[in-house]
C-alpha cells in the first residue's frame, strides 16, 4: 500500500511539472488537463497540501483564459484548505492571487478587502516577496477610486520595503562576496602552511639521510680500522712466532751439529 502512495504522489508531481511546462510555453487547454490529473492523484492520497497545490494552479491557469469565475472558486478551495492546515505563507499568496481576480473583475473594494487579508499573514510572517506587490496593488486600487491620499500611502510603503529588500539583497550580496573572499585567504593559508610544513619535512629527511649517511660511513671506517688493526696484530703475532720457531730450529741445528762434531 505505501508503495501505491508513493507511485500515486510521484504521479501527481509529474503532473504538475507537465503543467508548469505547458503554462510557460502557453499551451493552456494542456496545462489544465495535467493540473486536473495531479488534483485527481492527490486526491486519492489525501495530500491536502497536494490538493491545494493542484487547485491553485488550476486557479493561475483560469486566470490566463480570462474565466475569472472558475479561477476565484478554485482559490477559495484552496484558502479553505490552507486555512484548516494553518499555513500562513500559503494563505497570504492565496488571498493576494484573489485580490488579482478582482482587480481583473474592477472589484476594487473586494481587492482591498484580499490584499488586506493577505498582509494580516504576509507581515507576520515576514513573506516580503508578497507584502511588496500587496502594498502596490493597494495603491493601484485606492488609485482607481479616486482615494489618492491612501494610494500615494500604500506606493510609499512599496518603495521603502522595496529599498529595504534591495539593501537586504545588496549586504547578502556583500557578505557572500566576504565570505567568498575570507575562505579564498583562509585556503591560500592553509596551502601555504602546508606548503612549509612539506619545505621543512623535506629539509628534515634531507638532514637525516645527511646525519645518517654520516653515521654510517663512521660505523663503516671504525669497522675497517677495527679490521685494520685486528689484522696487523695478528699478522704481528705471526711473525713473532715464526721468528720464535725460527730460533728455536737455529738452536736445534746448532746442537745437532756440536754432537755431530763431537
Amino acid at each position: 500500500y505505501a508503495t501505491e502512495i508513493h507511485d500515486t504522489v510521484g504521479l501527481a508531481a509529474a503532473s504538475v511539472g507537465m503543467g508548469n511546462v505547458y503554462t510557460q510555453t502557453k499551451n493552456l487547454p494542456l496545462a489544465l488537463t495535467a493540473y486536473k490529473k495531479a488534483y485527481k492523484y492527490y486526491k486519492a492520497v489525501k495530500d491536502t497540501e497536494g490538493i491545494a497545490l493542484a487547485l491553485n494552479s488550476l486557479g493561475d491557469v483560469y486566470v490566463n483564459t480570462q474565466e475569472y469565475d472558475k479561477a476565484k472558486a478554485k482559490y477559495m478551495e484552496a484558502l479553505d484548505l490552507m486555512i484548516k492546515k494553518s499555513f500562513k505563507i500559503r494563505i497570504a499568496l492565496i488571498y493576494h492571487q484573489l485580490g488579482n481576480v478582482a482587480i481583473a473583475q474592477e472589484d476594487y473594494s473586494q481587492a482591498i478587502n484580499y490584499y488586506n487579508k493577505s498582509l494580516e499573514y504576509s507581515i507576520p510572517t515576514n513573506y516580503k516577496k508578497i507584502t511588496l506587490p500587496n502594498y502596490q496593488e493597494l495603491a493601484t486600487c485606492y488609485r482607481h477610486l479616486g482615494k489618492y491620499k491612501l494610494a500615494y500611502d500604500y506606493l510609499d510603503k512599496f518603495h521603502n520595503l522595496n529599498d529595504s529588500i534591495f539593501n537586504e539583497e545588496k549586504h547578502k550580496q556583500l557578505a557572500e562576496i566576504e565570505t567568498k573572499y575570507q575562505t579564498v585567504q583562509k585556503e591560500k593559508i592553509i596551502k601555504q602552511q602546508k606548503f612549509d610544513l612539506e619545505k621543512e619535512q623535506i629539509i628534515n629527511d634531507k638532514r637525516t639521510a645527511q646525519r645518517n649517511f654520516v653515521i654510517i660511513g663512521l660505523i663503516l671506517l671504525l669497522g675497517l680500522l677495527f679490521f685494520v688493526v685486528r689484522s696487523y696484530r695478528i699478522k704481528k703475532k705471526s711473525n713473532e712466532l715464526l721468528i720464535k720457531q725460527k730460533a728455536v730450529i737455529q738452536e736445534q741445528n746448532k746442537e745437532l751439529n756440536q754432537q755431530n762434531e763431537e
